[in-house]
């Protein structure tokens, strides 16, 4: 869920940095003011987008239910107390 409300961020913020420069035709304004509509129809587009961005970039999988065993590296589920390959004791994983 956290993947779509960034994309949708995302996408939202690249909107209004392209209607902030359809609005200014192209063209970097002459006098960066904090009132003038464009700059601030960019400001908030930067803003969301990388708000966006930082939403998806959080997404985590779930916790993996395997361990890799330290002495023969075979995957094994997770709460063996040894590895059936080559004894290794598993507790400490």
């Amino acid at each position: 869920m956290r993947r779509i409300i960034g994309l949708v961020l995302m996408l939202a913020g690249a909107y209004a940095l392209y209607w902030a420069y359809r609005d200014a035709a192209g063209h970097m304004p002459t006098a960066f003011s904090v009132s003038d509509p464009i700059i601030q129809s960019a400001v908030r587009g930067a803003i969301v987008f990388l708000i966006g961005y930082s939403v998806f970039r959080s997404y985590r999988p779930p916790p993996k239910k395997s361990v890799v065993c330290p002495n023969c590296n075979k995957l094994l589920e997770k709460g063996r107390r040894s590895c059936p390959y080559c004894n290794e004791q598993l507790v400490h994983y």
